[in-house]
């Protein structure tokens, strides 16, 4: 009986406090997160109107959201600077906020995946010389996506895993921010 009674309360005492963390995360005052050094790389993230994972153009060149978005995420405070460009940025500059959640607060990215994934509005992006207009919810779940176990597993952990050497990314499954990132640890 003892045991029952401590199993009860160690699941109470978890519960409350990964619920009081949800709450945290959604009352973050922005308006206190320090912009210091960066707020130029903030800003350009919070307006960006054209969204690449990837370089563009023939000579592949990497775009200024993409090296503002590194200069950000390496910053002691990325956590909250990721929050607080999801909550203020356009449509652009959310989904380089769900890129950096990816890898700093995945449960929050995760639990952002059905919201996003239902919003119809368009946005530019950019793969290579291919530019085009797609609906978020388009970008965010594809039906064949590569879909990554967590965080922590590479587009090439997820080849050798698979076997499957050609793919389609998306948000959901995780290949977008990661195809980021080692597009940004590359350069």
């Amino acid at each position: 009986m003892k045991r029952i009674v401590i199993a009860i309360l160690l699941f109470a005492l978890l519960t409350s406090c990964a619920t009081n963390e949800i709450q945290y995360i959604s009352r973050l005052d922005t308006s206190t997160v320090k912009l210091e050094g960066i707020d130029a790389d903030y800003d350009l993230l919070k307006n960006a109107g054209t969204f690449a994972c990837g370089g563009i153009g023939d000579a592949g060149t990497m775009p200024e959201e993409i090296a503002a978005f590194g200069r950000l995420f390496k910053q002691t405070n990325a956590l909250e600077l990721f929050y607080k460009l999801e909550a203020e940025g356009s449509n652009v500059g959310k989904l380089y906020a769900l890129c950096g959640l990816y890898y700093l607060d995945y449960n929050y990215y995760s639990s952002l995946m059905n919201t996003y994934s239902k919003n119809e509005s368009e946005i530019i992006t950019i793969s290579g010389c291919e530019v085009s207009k797609e609906r978020i919810s388009k970008i965010i779940r594809v039906d064949g996506a590569m879909r990554l176990k967590d965080n922590k597993e590479t587009l090439g952990d997820w080849s050798k895993r698979t076997n499957i050497h050609e793919y389609t990314l998306d948000f959901y499954g995780g290949s977008i921010p990661e195809f980021l990132m080692e597009y940004l640890n590359r350069e």
